[in-house]
């Protein structure tokens, strides 16, 4: 009897111990996988809040960019010249005219006028429900005091002056109700033959940052702050315009502290959880020729709510996966202690046997999460490839439109600039009959090549749509194909490949453009790793038609070299290549079959002779949601 008591208890201590390792190495995957997975869904909407600050610091940038437009017509029109002749005295009627017609032609235009070197306004044209309306002479005020006329005197032709934005002032009051505004502002007087002064332009931002507003959703909100602290734009309105309307407490240093010492850190930053929110921001100027308070702040949060919705969902699906371990490790544990205890005379050697066959078969889990790990890191990084590969072909195709354009629109300033001298000069009927010519040849050397970026942009557009889309829709063949050969022209060239597609335009399917888009992808790019040799000129031929059966037909051949016949029958296998030395990972090919015949629910065969070329030829369903 002492025997088996001591026996039980060393039966207790072993197994005591086996517990606490097992739930200790189970609690701290489970907080390893709990940190994965909230991590990863962290990284999913601090990608999401990078895309909206971009979309909205294009959106704002290129407003900003109609306005310096703007206020340039306004200034290089000759009727502003003849009106602020410095030879002749003001000629405010003139001046009224042309106000009135730009105020009724400028999209969110709410003043324009002109000051003299004094801050006289002698000029005023005030836009009221698209309405321009001429201030009456007894009406126009001095605005010698305000910060944005002296920094418009103080600033030099050709720069513009764009004002920190804040809330419209007339008579010294804050307009009710509130008009967000920005002004632009031009200095005249400055070698251009004008009167000494300050062209002014007030613009209404009450729309842009409606449209900015839009860009909210449950769970990513837009702030736009300026470097006082005060909210231009903020969820809750009540916070906006805090320091401008005297409310000093709807401030950002004084509201989150710690979030105004963060967005001083840098001008960028990635996503990161400041006071229970997850935060990306970016600093941007207004206009590189202004002082620090010009600066915004577009700042993307993500509420503290919907960070603790995705702790929540990471953690009990983590919490109940490790108590049900934890609950079978003890029922394992203690069955398997009272087995010892009858059995204790059993052989130890056994009994250590066991506890290293369980420890194999738990290494054996760990090996196998490790290789679907490494797996899923593989197609990352192809689709990474393939993106870089895309952005690549979308510099190189828009470089040259672009770069004509940007000529021609460079020559056409030149010719405005020799009229300009002309005019004051004396201008001959021959001088405007060339300068005449030479503009409509830059305007239509301009216009060619800004249809053909377009073009270009609107076709990358499509595939990249098509790429992260996972929607069945119609989608033309020839539309999918023709924009995927685009993004790889510039590689085709280098590979001296050129690729003809035979495909009608009535090869229309329903299911997903992106997958066919990466398999034909993957397709071409394995043609220009393996086919050809560098002195060899290639062809690929992509043809497509509708044969019975609701079946659409794809062929993709090349002339190249073929393939090895000792590789054709595994070349559908993961990790088959014949160019590994080269960098291949031999999953191309792999990838392609898996999505033809698993999401297209499709198939594919390849034929290849040595030195005669390879065909590809893939069949899938014209109607993907009809396949059972």
């Amino acid at each position: 009897m002492r025997t088996l008591h001591k026996k039980s208890l060393w039966w207790l201590t072993k197994f005591g111990v086996i517990a606490v390792v097992n739930f200790a190495v189970t609690i701290f995957i489970a907080k390893g996988v709990y940190d994965y997975k909230v991590e990863r869904e962290l990284d999913v909407i601090g990608n999401k809040q990078e895309h909206v600050i971009n979309d909205a610091l294009g959106y704002f940038n290129r407003t900003l960019g109609d306005m310096n437009n703007g206020i340039n017509l306004i200034y290089h029109n000759p009727s502003t010249a003849k009106a602020l002749n410095n030879n002749l005295s003001v000629n405010q009627d003139l001046l009224d005219n042309v106000f009135t017609f730009y105020g009724n032609s400028l999209q969110s235009l709410l003043q324009v006028r002109w000051l003299d070197s004094q801050g006289y306004e002698r000029a005023r044209v005030d836009v009221i429900n698209d309405q321009s309306t001429v201030l009456e002479r007894s009406l126009l005020q001095r605005k010698a005091h305000r910060y944005y006329f002296q920094a418009t005197m103080r600033t030099r032709y050709p720069t513009v002056y764009f004002s920190p934005i804040d809330l419209n002032v007339e008579h010294g009051v804050i307009q009710t109700p509130h008009q967000a505004t920005i002004r632009v502002g031009l200095q005249t007087g400055q070698n251009d033959g004008m009167e000494n002064g300050a062209l002014i332009v007030n613009y209404d931002l009450n729309k842009l940052l409606a449209r900015l507003r839009a860009f909210n959703d449950e769970t990513v909100q837009l702030q736009v702050i300026d470097v006082q602290g005060n909210w231009l734009l903020n969820p809750n309105k009540n916070k906006e315009w805090g320091k401008i309307l005297g409310h000093q407490d709807n401030v950002l240093p004084k509201a989150n502290t710690d979030l105004w010492t963060f967005l001083h850190e840098d001008n960028y930053h990635k996503s990161e959880v400041i006071s229970g929110e997850l935060i990306t921001f970016r600093k941007t100027d207004i206009t590189s020729g202004n002082s620090q308070e010009s600066s915004l702040f577009f700042v993307a949060v993500t509420p503290k709510s919907e960070i603790d919705r995705i702790v929540w969902l990471a953690f009990w699906p983590v919490a109940l996966l490790t108590l049900s371990i934890i609950i079978f490790i003890a029922y394992l544990l203690c069955r398997d202690f009272k087995f010892q205890r009858k059995l204790y005379f059993l052989n130890e050697t056994l009994a250590m046997d066991k506890i290293e066959l369980e420890a194999a078969n738990s290494k054996m889990l760990e090996l196998l999460d490790q290789q679907h790990q490494l797996q899923n890191d593989l197609i990352e990084s192809g689709k990474l490839s393939a993106l870089g590969m895309m952005v690549a072909g979308v510099a190189h195709e828009l470089n040259t439109p672009i770069g004509a354009a940007l000529m021609a629109i460079s020559k056409q300033r030149s010719n405005d600039e020799k009229l300009q001298q002309l005019l004051q000069q004396g201008l001959t009927k021959s001088a405007l009959d060339e300068y005449l010519q030479q503009s409509n040849y830059s305007t239509e050397l301009s216009e060619k090549n800004l249809k053909r970026s377009v073009e270009l942009i609107k076709s990358f557009k499509r595939l990249a749509i098509d790429r992260v889309q996972e929607e069945l829709v119609h989608f033309g063949l020839h539309q999918v194909t023709d924009d995927l050969i685009r993004s790889l022209s510039h590689k085709l060239k280098s590979h001296s490949v050129v690729v003809k597609v035979n495909i009608t335009e009535e090869c229309t399917l329903f299911g997903y453009p992106g997958i066919i888009s990466q398999v034909l992808q993957n397709l071409i790019i394995n043609v220009l790793n393996h086919a050809f040799k560098h002195e060899q000129r290639g062809v690929v031929n992509i043809t497509a038609s509708k044969i019975e059966g609701n079946l659409l037909q794809l062929i993709l051949s090349d002339n190249g070299v073929g393939v090895d016949e000792n590789i054709l029958p595994n070349i559908f296998e993961p990790f088959v290549t014949n160019n590994r030395s080269g960098g291949n990972t031999g999953l191309g090919l792999h990838f392609v079959h898996q999505w033809v015949t698993e999401s297209l629910k499709g198939s594919i065969k390849v034929s290849s002779t040595l030195g005669k070329g390879t065909t590809f030829i893939i069949l899938v369903p014209c109607d993907l949601p009809h396949v059972v």
